[in-house]
């Protein structure tokens, strides 16, 4: 700790007076080698001249001259003045080292940590127990060095009485620099006064922050800082009054950015991050486009935790305005075909509240003025906010059963959208029945659901009411061999129904089964290039089976209340996952599969085996019901392996069985060689709606150089519509310098050219 760290000067420079029941030695000081030595019976002063070694205490000391009064108990030693407790193993290479900022430079105990001290004099008294060094004093350890000007260190008659006192500091570990006009300490708290705090030379432009004042109280995890003043080399750009600080993160970062594109014009961009508090970060922007006008982004996140770490909450809010100056042809029309207005903006909010195994509360709402304003000023958010929706959900565990509740909402008009208003579930959780090896779960639920196309027209509403119950038993049978026989029922009643069904009720069943067999076998497979060192396979062929009859209402008359939303990778059978759609048409489904792992690793050791990689091929055979529609038979294979550092492979793939037609295929390519190169490849083609070629690289010229490439194919247009070629810099310790240049063919809101730049600062 800040405290620590100056008392371990000290050393064991305590054991010379008596504490905690240690008396002094009788020869503390012995001199090991000296050019003269005279000894001043009347003065009772012992003086070695040069050059003088000699140990005292856990000390190794050398100096030009040494003066001892004996009757005083004061050394003063002049002249090139080192005090080592290293011993002879000390590593006088200033080392980098990650973890705990306290772990690092304030440890709990320095009993152990070595340093080395140089000064050009210095005076130690015995009996106060002190050491007091002047000009060019020096402290090196493993991890930093510390600079002063003078430096006086006074341990105190007893435990706890110490004082330190020291002008002109400046200690850093090669990562960062703390500077201050004066220090003063005792064993409970250290002041710095007038310091500043540097992740780069004090003299370059890197981030730094400069207080009236820094405390550290001993036991704190944290430092304290009054009259703060962040800048960027000299320029001062935000004052706190008060501000903390923990493991080198001040919680500061700046952005600038800037670049020319066809539609926007030349543009800037500043942002800044820190944390206005404990609990929350400020991270305002502002962004200036030469043929649109200024963006205001006033963005704040959140996170708190109780003492207990029971609770906990976290949550961001990103917004932005901007009134757009651009002509009537810049800002467009929307997807739909309306005419942009001018006055332009958005708000992505997300928040949620925790007990850890208990309650939860999430929240999540978005607001945007037209479908393109993130794509015209924000394309990073638009990439991650592609599928808007706002909702609120609580969830409460109450025993064998959770309870939660449900709002969706409609915010902004850009999609088919599915209103929940509210939808409110009791769920049983899986658990034995009784005392049988049978496992019974269900749900009850009410809903208010309505769904509504782009413009916000109503498509169909019903009050729904759902209640499910399932029963499931696993055999006993040998240790590689699991049926498990499942059989449920649930039932919809449907009211209130507008614009598609009418009321009504269906009971929708469910019988089946869940067959699987599992077996592995160790194979002595050696291979220095895979690094395999003995290769184990599972296997699991199995067989799934679901009877779904359906009674009452006949699918014509049920609400279409459900989007029409195509869903990925493999469904897992029945009806549990047939959230909102009466059932997904399938009466009779029957999945033959055969999974299979690699593991890579010492077989006596479990502990040391490493995925190699999985891979699945399934068959669905699947009877639709009457009047209904469902995916055919059709045939999907997964496939993810990691085999060796340098590559990585996937692919997921549907075929219809009778037609072999291509229904999805997802395939990707990773290459890697450590930090110096990486490129990835990922292509995804859906129902022929989605045809696209993915390509990303990144390559290190040298530890402070990468050239970036990406690009996009599209095979419905059967052109490359995206090319980007880039170059990123690491300037000092301090910035991350980026330059790219961006070609598109065929994409008009972005324009057919653009140029980026941006300067980041690292994390202060």
């Amino acid at each position: 700790m800040w405290t620590s760290f100056f008392f371990s000067l000290l050393g064991s420079t305590g054991s010379l007076g008596a504490e905690d029941g240690v008396s002094m030695p009788e020869s503390p000081l012995e001199i090991l080698s000296s050019g003269n030595l005279d000894y001043d019976f009347e003065s009772n002063t012992i003086t070695a001249a040069g050059p003088v070694e000699a140990d005292y205490g856990p000390y190794r000391m050398n100096a030009g001259t040494i003066s001892w009064d004996r009757e005083n108990g004061i050394i003063r030693a002049n002249g090139g003045v080192q005090l080592d407790n290293t011993g002879n193993d000390f590593d006088r290479t200033p080392k980098r080292r990650s973890g705990d900022f306290f772990e690092v430079w304030w440890p709990q105990s320095y009993t152990e940590i070595p340093f080395i001290m140089s000064a050009n004099s210095a005076v130690l008294g015995m009996e106060s127990r002190s050491v007091s060094a002047q000009d060019g004093v020096s402290v090196r350890f493993p991890y930093g060095r510390m600079n002063a000007t003078s430096l006086n260190v006074a341990a105190g008659e007893t435990r706890g009485e110490g004082t330190l006192e020291g002008q002109n500091i400046r200690a850093g570990s090669g990562s960062f620099l703390v500077d201050a006009e004066k220090v003063e300490a005792d064993q409970d708290e250290t002041n710095l006064t007038h310091a500043g705090v540097f992740l780069s030379d004090p003299n370059d432009w890197g981030p730094r922050v400069y207080a009236d004042r820094i405390r550290h109280r001993s036991g704190e995890q944290y430092i304290t800082l009054y009259g703060v003043t962040i800048g960027v080399g000299p320029v001062p750009i935000l004052y706190l009054p008060k501000a903390w600080m923990r493991d080198w993160d001040l919680g500061i970062s700046f952005d600038l950015g800037g670049g020319f594109s066809d539609t926007l014009g030349t543009y800037g961009e500043f942002g800044l991050s820190f944390k206005a508090t404990d609990f929350l970060r400020l991270s305002p922007s502002v962004s200036y486009f030469g043929r649109r006008g200024w963006l205001l982004s006033p963005n704040f996140n959140w996170s708190e935790e109780s003492e207990s770490g029971e609770y906990y909450t976290d949550g961001s809010v990103l917004g932005g305005y901007i009134y757009d100056q651009g002509s009537s042809s810049l800002r467009g029309v929307d997807r739909f075909g309306n005419p942009i207005e001018r006055s332009r903006g958005y708000v992505l909010a997300q928040g949620m509240a925790n007990q850890r195994k208990g309650w939860s509360f999430v929240n999540q709402f978005e607001f945007r003025s037209d479908t393109e304003v993130l794509r015209d000023f924000r394309p990073g958010l638009e990439n991650r906010y592609f599928a808007p929706e706002s909702f609120s959900e609580v969830l409460v565990p109450l025993g064998p059963f959770s309870f939660s509740a449900l709002g969706r909402f409609r915010t902004l008009d850009m999609s088919e959208s599915l209103e929940a208003t509210p939808s409110v579930t009791l769920d049983l959780n899986p658990a034995f029945l009784g005392d049988t090896p049978i496992v019974h779960e269900g749900w009850v639920n009410f809903s208010q659901l309505e769904r509504e196309d782009y413009t916000g027209a109503d498509q169909a509403s019903a009050s729904r009411g759902e209640a499910a119950y399932r029963l499931s038993y696993t055999l006993p049978t040998a240790s590689w061999l699991t049926i498990t026989p499942v059989g449920g029922v649930r039932e919809r009643v449907y009211q209130n129904v507008q614009k598609s069904g009418d009321d009504g009720s269906s009971t929708l069943f469910e019988l089946g089964f869940d067959l699987g067999t599992d077996f592995y076998r160790e194979w002595p497979v050696k291979s220095e290039i895979w690094n395999i060192n003995g290769l184990v396979h599972q296997t699991r062929p199995m067989m799934g089976y679901r009877w779904m009859p359906q009674s009452g209402m006949g699918e014509p008359d049920i609400p279409n209340i459900y989007p029409d939303v195509y869903t990925s990778g493999v469904d897992p059978l029945g009806f549990s996952n047939l959230v909102y759609r009466s059932d997904n048409g399938a009466e009779q489904v029957l999945r033959i599969g055969w999974e299979n792992r690699f593991l890579a690793g010492d077989f006596e050791n479990p502990s040391l085996l490493r995925d190699l990689g999985t891979f699945a091929i399934y068959q669905d055979f699947i009877e639709s019901r009457a009047g209904a529609e469902s995916l055919p038979d059709n045939t999907m294979f997964a496939f993810a392996a990691d085999p060796a550092p340098w590559l990585g492979l996937e692919l997921f793939t549907r075929v219809e069985t009778e037609r072999v037609t291509l229904i999805e295929f997802v395939p990707g390519l990773s290459l890697r060689d450590g930090d110096r190169w990486e490129s990835t490849w990922y292509f995804q083609s859906l129902q022929h709606e989605v045809n696209e070629l993915l390509w990303d690289a990144e390559v290190a010229v040298n530890r402070n150089n990468w050239l970036l490439f990406e690009m996009r194919y599209s095979g419905q247009r059967q052109t490359i519509t995206k090319q980007a070629y880039g170059w990123r810099h690491r300037l000092g310790n301090a910035w991350l310098l980026e330059a790219k240049m961006i070609f598109r063919q065929g994409d008009t809101r972005e324009g057919n050219f653009q140029v980026n730049f941006g300067f980041t600062s690292l994390l202060f």
